[in-house]
């Protein structure tokens, strides 16, 4: 427990990871505002919503994945406190900046509380479900059953074509690689175990672009190629985190915007975000939109950190939808002069990773967190690279335990040590290199 980065909140808060390490409150009761510096664990207020807004949902809009998350809106949520009603109105906060505070921003045309917001590969938002708020004491209220699409810079939603069954309290909804929406659950008398799934326009808006091979996993900063014969009418590459929904929030959903460096007949250049921040490690839907919004289906691309094991190290599926270019159109092998890190098509695509041009897989270790109970050390560390940690207490000879633990990219580790002696070093070693840390003592 790290005392400084205790906070009382409202269940369910909304936190969403930013760029520096750091990590936004944003709801769902008022006064749930804040941002936490995890190199110092340190609070920072920030100013409150400016309504009372429990049981709403919260979404970051789309962005450039290199820079990171730029705007987060809270749609709907109900005044619990006055008149329990839905509200449909929405606010939207700088997450680069956010002590200048919330703006408000387009009203949706119904108020509805405990509703699911689904971000598309377009950079629209869909509102789906929700109720009425708190009527006679029912924390679900009346369903509402049309849906409402925010189009991305548009001043208003509008309203589309709506559901058939209840979709209140304990409802979910998350996006299909097939660029459809999936909308379940609710439980107002008991469980309802059925789905509807919506087709967005820009299903219907034209032909949709092909994805004829893409890489099954690709480093931070690495430029990759992408086979599409539709490379001169794609106009973005997003990078789509999978849904996980709770109570009317889903803090993981991220629609990032990838650098094309290059096309040709063939196919993109492609550059994957340079650091984590705004698109995560794991597993991403890679899609291509074209020019008139129209997204391909989505490939399952894993993105790693740097020293990361290939697909297939029991850490998810080896080549999730990810098949090799076809020979009847294979695409031609990159010259001598290519650019560096780009993965050449003519490789076998099985558990390929493409490397950072020019980057750096020196391994990086940090202390998360020092825990002393009784005459027990307890010592959490993080990693960038796959390896082993070794953590002493004492000196030289004088070293009176050693704590020994396998480390994955970015999983917390624990090593736990039966004394209190110091100092205490913990030393990783990992393909790319050997770091050494000297950790303070543990606090009394």
């Amino acid at each position: 427990v790290v005392p400084s980065a205790s906070r009382r909140t409202q269940i369910y808060p909304h936190l969403f990871t930013l760029e520096g390490d750091r990590v936004l409150l944003a709801g769902p009761n008022r006064g749930d505002t804040a941002v936490l510096d995890t190199g110092t664990w340190r609070w920072t207020d920030i100013p409150d919503i400016p309504v009372e807004r429990l049981w709403g949902a919260a979404t970051l809009a789309a962005f450039d994945a290199d820079e990171g998350p730029r705007r987060l809106r809270l749609t709907g949520g109900a005044d619990t406190a006055v008149t329990g009603r839905a509200d449909g109105r929405t606010y939207e906060i700088d997450v680069t900046n956010p002590r200048a505070g919330w703006r408000e921003g387009p009203t949706m045309a119904q108020g509805r509380a405990h509703l699911n917001v689904v971000g598309l590969p377009d950079g629209s938002h869909l509102a789906v479900g929700g109720g009425s708020g708190l009527v006679n004491g029912d924390l679900r209220g009346g369903p509402v059953f049309t849906a409402e699409l925010l189009r991305e810079g548009a001043a208003a939603w509008e309203e589309v074509p709506g559901q058939t069954v209840r979709r209140t309290y304990h409802s979910t909804a998350w996006l299909l690689p097939d660029g459809r929406v999936v909308s379940a659950g609710d439980d107002r008398d008991a469980v309802v175990r059925d789905l509807e799934t919506y087709s967005p326009p820009y299903l219907f808006a034209g032909p949709r672009p092909q994805v004829l091979h893409a890489p099954a996993a690709v480093e931070y900063a690495a430029t990759f190629r992408i086979a599409t014969p539709d490379a001169a009418r794609v106009g973005t590459v997003v990078m789509v985190t999978p849904g996980s929904t709770t109570h009317a929030t889903d803090m993981t959903q991220r629609t990032g915007r990838l650098r094309i460096l290059a096309r040709d007949a063939d196919g993109l250049v492609v550059r994957a975000p340079r650091a984590p921040g705004g698109l995560m490690p794991g597993y991403q839907m890679l899609m291509l939109v074209d020019d008139a919004g129209v997204p391909s289906v989505g490939r399952w691309v894993r993105l790693a950190l740097p020293g990361t094991p290939p697909p297939g190290d029991g850490d998810g599926p080896a080549r999730p939808d990810a098949p090799a270019p076809p020979s009847a159109a294979p695409l031609p092998r990159p010259s001598a002069a290519r650019p560096p890190g780009v993965i050449s098509p003519a490789a076998p695509p099985s558990g390929e990773v493409a490397s950072a041009p020019g980057a750096t897989a020196a391994p990086r270790l940090r202390a998360v967190g020092l825990q002393r109970r009784g005459t027990t050390t307890r010592v959490l560390l993080r990693s960038t690279h796959a390896g082993t940690v070794t953590v002493t207490a004492g000196r030289g000879p004088r070293a009176v335990a050693v704590c020994r633990v396998r480390v994955r990219p970015m999983r917390v580790a624990t090593c736990r040590l039966g004394t209190r002696a110091r100092p205490l070093t913990a030393v990783l070693r990992a393909r790319g290199g050997t770091v050494r840390l000297s950790l303070p003592a543990a606090a009394p």
